[in-house]
């Protein structure tokens, strides 16, 4: 299966952040969209976004990462039978920077995941049953949701504990769901009778 068109667009997160989406259609007008979150810490050790760097939407906008994929990544891509591997090898090589200081690491992993899900869609399996048979195991497992319940201060600052994560260690991904939403309120209510702020931070955690 090729792919007939590619192209990215700028989108918002639930907060009004803005971040990158990425579209594939393929040759029999399949649709697959991926879209990554928006970072707000960036140690010296991460990736870099690419973000445009202007008075627009507080230097956080997203269009040059759109023209990146749009102008620069899209033309190769188009017409070429999928192949992640190949692909991402090909993406990677685009920019050989460790932190990915030329087109962004958003650049990179929105169009990579776009890829895996465009190659999945076009063999008609799961995501899951692709990243199973590309990594040569037989053995896949829906991840186990960790959700941050007290967070700490900012990066870099003086504090020991930074974020309070919650593990939940249920038999299935729905019973973990529940007892990650029953333990929040649960925090709250103790928050509440501590005479405790109770107030949520930006990844949705308490900030006591």
């Amino acid at each position: 299966m090729v792919i007939k068109q590619i192209y990215a667009e700028e989108i918002f997160n639930a907060q009004g952040i803005p971040t990158v989406q990425c579209t594939i259609i393929l040759a029999n007008n399949q649709i697959v969209q991926s879209s990554i979150p928006s970072g707000f810490d960036t140690p010296k050790q991460a990736a870099v976004y690419s973000y445009d760097q202007d008075e627009r939407l507080f230097q956080k906008g997203m269009q040059q990462a759109v023209n990146t994929i749009n102008n620069a990544i899209a033309p190769f891509l188009i017409n070429q039978p999928i192949n992640t591997l190949a692909m991402d090898s090909q993406l990677m090589d685009l920019d050989k920077d460790e932190t990915k200081l030329s087109i962004g690491s958003n650049v990179t992993l929105v169009v990579s995941m776009a890829l895996f899900k465009a190659q999945a869609v076009a063999e008609n399996i799961q995501l899951y049953e692709l990243l199973q048979s590309l990594s040569g195991t037989k053995q896949a497992k829906v991840p186990v949701p960790i959700t941050s319940i007290i967070q700490g201060r900012k990066q870099n600052c003086k504090q020991d504990i930074k974020e309070f994560l919650l593990i939940p260690q249920e038999q299935s991904f729905a019973k973990n769901i529940e007892s990650t939403i029953l333990f929040h309120h649960h925090i709250k209510k103790i928050l509440s009778l501590k005479k405790q702020p109770t107030s949520i931070g930006q990844y949705g955690s308490f900030i006591p």
